[in-house]
């Protein structure tokens, strides 16, 4: 009768034991939370000391964001991006805790260079070809619609700096510059398509094809060069949050 009781609780003690958890240990110096004006905006959580999922509260209780990362040989490999109440025409329903998410899943390939080289979701795929400091990525909408095209052009350090919808289209040009500090939210896209706010700096302005600017962030840091507080001009604020060493 033991032995019969037993074995149930070996099978339920292994499958927790093989089961992915979540490191709840911070490492020391990373980020961990992001806050607007005492409110929860975004969590990080960790595991095997790399960022294991991204939440976002936007002040809201609970989260309405959630993505999940995997990795391969340390870099991210794999996303799954869970949004709720998006479509909802309610006013409160990012906040609503009882309705449902709905994710998407995105698997990633590299090149011998570690860039993206290809992008995987249940609608999409997108295919990214490099030449020198450009890139050309071409979006094909698994519904039928015909592939859209963004070009795209480097900095030395990674960041993108030039982003149009066609090779010789001038008018919708769309410029970025960025600091020389780290950017702690680097790579942490949940979809693998260009995001100037994952590049290795911190973006800090935007300007169109005429040089007007379009929009504009300041930040200040710490004295390892983080970002601590970022002002987006509009009255919204965030406060960045690292582990003590």
């Amino acid at each position: 009768m033991a032995m019969k009781l037993l074995l149930p609780l070996l099978l339920v003690g292994l499958f927790f034991s093989c089961h992915k958890k979540v490191d709840p240990e911070v490492p020391a110096g990373a980020l961990f939370k992001v806050t607007s004006k005492g409110q929860l905006y975004q969590r990080l959580e960790y595991g095997n000391g790399r960022v294991a999922r991204l939440l976002g509260f936007n002040g809201c209780e609970s989260p309405y964001s959630v993505v999940d990362f995997g990795y391969d040989d340390g870099r991210i490999n794999f996303t799954r991006h869970g949004d709720r109440g998006l479509l909802s025409s309610w006013s409160g329903a990012l906040c609503d805790p009882n309705l449902p998410f709905e994710y998407h899943n995105y698997s990633f390939e590299r090149d011998k260079q570690g860039r993206i080289s290809k992008v995987t979701g249940k609608y999409m795929t997108a295919i990214y070809s490099y030449d020198g400091n450009k890139a050309t990525v071409q979006v094909n909408r698994e519904s039928g619609h015909p592939a859209w095209h963004i070009y795209l052009t480097f900095d030395s350090k990674g960041n993108i700096i030039e982003r149009r919808n066609s090779e010789t289209d001038t008018l919708g040009l769309t410029r970025f510059e960025y600091d020389n500090h780290p950017n702690p939210l680097r790579e942490l896209d949940s979809s693998g398509l260009p995001n100037p706010f994952t590049c290795p700096n911190n973006v800090v302005r935007s300007l169109d094809s005429r040089g007007e600017v379009l929009w504009e962030r300041k930040f200040t840091y710490n004295t390892a060069g983080w970002p601590v507080t970022l002002d987006e001009g509009t009255g919204f604020e965030q406060q960045y949050h690292y582990q003590d060493n």
